[in-house]
């Protein structure tokens, strides 16, 4: 299951490619683009109220999310599930948007990651700070949240809050630009 839409994005950009700029991924595992794919589409279902079976082989990482959920008590904005933008500028999708418990009333943009390393990838505080500047006119001002699943059940909350990250964001955005300025021109 999965609500992505099949609406063409209005910007040439998307996320990723723009922090491929600045952080390149160095390798392809299609076994972890098959278990994010998995456990994502999981969450989603879960999130959204219908009903979704997950692989067995993915399954400590759904317990790692229902406890993830039971201590955060989140509760998602309309249309915060999976959100689909496009700034004109650059465009993706936000796993989650909205607040959870013990942000002090704060929005976040959350961002689930299934990776089996235990310490965040450089691009993770990059690309929220990304998501941050997408949905809201002041970025600085929601929580960044990187929820980290393990195949053990288990899960860590990491979030980021180095004001710098916005202008790295826009340094690599800038590049982008002018980038497609430079093929335009």
């Amino acid at each position: 299951m999965t609500s992505r839409s099949k609406q063409p994005w209005t910007s040439a950009w998307s996320v990723s490619r723009i922090l491929d700029l600045g952080y390149p991924m160095k390798w392809f595992d299609e076994g972890a683009l098959e278990r994010g794919r998995a456990v994502h589409a999981w969450a989603e279902a879960v999130d959204r109220g219908a009903p979704f079976r997950i692989a067995g082989e993915y399954r400590g990482y759904a317990d790692a999310y229902k406890k993830a959920c039971y201590s955060l008590s989140p509760s998602w904005d309309e249309g915060g599930i999976e959100h689909r933008f496009d700034t004109g500028t650059y465009h993706g999708y936000i796993d989650r948007v909205g607040s959870i418990r013990g942000a002090a009333g704060r929005r976040c943009v959350l961002d689930i990651k299934t990776g089996e390393g235990s310490s965040s990838s450089p691009r993770t505080p990059i690309q929220l700070a990304a998501y941050a500047a997408a949905v809201s006119t002041h970025p600085e001002d929601l929580l960044r949240v990187e929820l980290r699943l393990s195949r053990e059940g288990e899960y860590r909350v990491v979030t980021h809050t180095k004001i710098d990250d916005f202008r790295i964001w826009r340094a690599l955005l800038d590049q982008a630009q002018s980038k497609t300025e430079a093929r335009h021109g």
